[in-house]
């Protein structure tokens, strides 16, 4: 019974010394201090996953009565601490089923051949002449003064007569519209001076820093022609309206960020109607970020697909880029941002159900050395031996230090986090797990 005793008064004293004091309260650790993982799910281009979101740091979770010491580690809060459902592999989260890519934002998902009409081989990239201040020439969205400056099938010059500042190619279209590589991308939306669906160039910060359109063009969130719950930035005529941008759109816009604005419906997940998913400032982000490549975990090489989260998770992501540069880090490969869903074995909103979280699985650097969460991460130390789990370490921590993330939950936090870490912009946290303490 004294030992007993002992061993309660041990584990008592391990858990309390681990408790949250750095500005986190109870309520705010418990919020989303779990499993939380993030993935391709059905929304667009949501990315969050939730592989086992279950974990969460709870007392009610912790049961002495099931402890057993050979999984004691006074360092980590390990899954024995968290229901059943923390240690079943099966739900990890990368489960196919979840990725749509057709749901992923800037791909296929907005251009379907068969109904656009165009073929790659109407097109000659050899016209793809700039013309300064307004844009590249000869494609959907350039200037123009007769169709045959459209050079694609069915072009059309929608002219200055119309209303469309130096003209404007174009095509009628019925949902999708193509792309064409070394142009803005495309939409397909009403305007008023169009009757119908026809083709507009997207915002495109990266080709027009600061306004993101060609001259006489404003960057403005349309919906979809025919599918009004599909919105994206577009380049519509300029009607001398003050654009509705927040202090952090204006941020990503003077800092030459690639991203364009979108929106995204209040909706509730499965099973909790009760709460309700947003996004503040919601935006696709577009690699690279300040010099790194993004890319889910499982998606094909250089298939650096637009991310939708908030405006303030893109700025935390660009403002990495020196982190990662000090390594030499080219590419962050992840398993997704935004996912509408709660916290396994909660009734709690996951962060990434804002938009507001990035799960992290790898890291590769110039030379194509890959720095992988699950197989390099060293547990148990502060001081790891290996070059590549130094590499993960000076990452996370630095990331937290510099306060770019409020949470940051490693493979140090519990087992649920063994591939990835878990980075989120949780209002009034402040916490990392380190090996033997809390941060």
């Amino acid at each position: 019974m004294r030992n007993k005793s002992s061993l309660f008064l041990i584990i008592s004293f391990l858990f309390l010394s681990c408790a949250p004091d750095q500005g986190l309260d109870s309520m705010l650790f418990q919020d989303e201090i779990g499993v939380d993982s993030g993935m391709i799910s059905e929304d667009s281009n949501d990315s969050g996953l939730d592989s086992s979101d279950s974990g969460d740091f709870d007392t009610d979770d912790f049961d002495t009565d099931d402890f057993d010491t050979d999984d004691f580690d006074s360092g980590d809060s390990d899954s024995s601490d968290s229901d059943s459902s923390d240690s079943d592999s099966s739900d990890s989260g990368l489960d196919t089923d979840d990725f749509d890519s057709s749901d992923s934002g800037l791909d296929s998902d907005d251009f379907d051949s068969s109904d656009s009409g165009l073929d790659s081989d109407d097109f000659d990239s050899s016209d793809s002449g700039d013309s300064g201040e307004l844009g590249p020439l000869h494609w959907i969205g350039s200037p123009c003064e007769v169709d045959e400056d459209c050079v694609f099938e069915d072009g059309q010059c929608l002219s200055e007569e119309t209303g469309h500042p130096n003209g404007m190619c174009s095509v009628d279209c019925e949902r999708f519209c193509p792309d064409q590589e070394g142009f803005p991308g495309t939409f397909c939306t009403d305007t008023a001076q169009t009757d119908g669906g026809f083709c507009h160039s997207r915002c495109n910060y990266g080709l027009f820093p600061g306004i993101g359109c060609r001259d006489g063009y404003i960057c403005r969130v349309m919906p979809r022609s025919g599918e009004p719950e599909t919105t994206v930035g577009t380049c519509i005529i300029d009607d001398g309206s003050d654009p509705p941008e927040s202090e952090c759109i204006q941020w990503l816009i003077e800092h030459d960020v690639l991203f364009e604005p979108t929106t995204y419906s209040p909706r509730s997940p499965d099973g909790h109607p009760d709460l309700v998913c947003s996004i503040e400032d919601p935006v696709r982000l577009q690699s690279p970020v300040n010099g790194v490549f993004y890319r889910v975990q499982w998606a094909d090489p250089e298939d650096y697909r637009a991310m939708l989260m908030s405006c303030e998770l893109a700025r935390s992501l660009y403002k990495l880029g020196p982190i990662l540069e000090e390594n030499n880090i080219v590419e962050l490969q992840h398993m997704g941002t935004q996912n509408c869903r709660v916290i396994s074995g909660t009734n709690r909103l996951s962060q990434h159900s804002f938009g507001q979280a990035i799960d992290v699985a790898a890291l590769v650097d110039e030379n194509g050395e890959l720095f992988s969460v699950v197989d390099d991460w060293e547990h148990d130390t502060t001081d790891p031996e290996s070059y590549a789990a130094q590499i993960l370490y000076d990452f996370a921590y630095q990331a937290f230090e510099e306060e770019l993330f409020t949470t940051i939950l490693t493979p140090n936090y519990n087992s649920a986090h063994d591939d990835h870490f878990h980075m989120d912009l949780t209002p009034g946290a402040s916490f990392i797990k380190q090996a033997d303490s809390c941060y």
